[in-house]
């Protein structure tokens, strides 16, 4: 299914993480800066939450995100997923966007499995 492209900026990101987002996005070279809003949060290697976690983001850690996967598994209803780096761990992966916030920048958005995140 190919959605219209829409280009998300950090205001954007609070309209998504509401769960009101519709469209795929992609921005070649983009990147979107944030951090950790949860302690503890698992970074995984898919948007799912029975995939393995590669390590956690904690508030502080800073990270910088690539995309958006939209349909992983819900988290208290909010189906995103952003694909990051951990900025002091290194760690790469995914985590649900319930518990990241975005600050600034801007990213692709994928239709999760149909267009998935590709690598950086």
């Amino acid at each position: 299914m190919n959605l219209p492209r829409r280009i998300i900026t950090g205001l954007a990101a609070s309209t998504m993480a509401a769960g009101l987002l519709v469209g795929t996005a992609e921005v070649a070279g983009a990147a979107a800066s944030g951090d950790y809003t949860g302690t503890g949060v698992n970074i995984r290697t898919g948007p799912f939450t029975n995939r393995t976690s590669k390590g956690q983001g904690n508030p502080g850690d800073r990270l910088t995100a690539t995309c958006l996967a939209v349909n992983g598994t819900p988290v208290n209803g909010n189906t995103g997923w952003f694909r990051h780096t951990n900025s002091r761990t290194g760690r790469f992966g995914y985590s649900s966007a319930e518990f990241i916030g975005i600050s600034s920048g801007s990213f692709d958005v994928r239709n999760f499995p149909d267009a998935p995140c590709t690598p950086a």
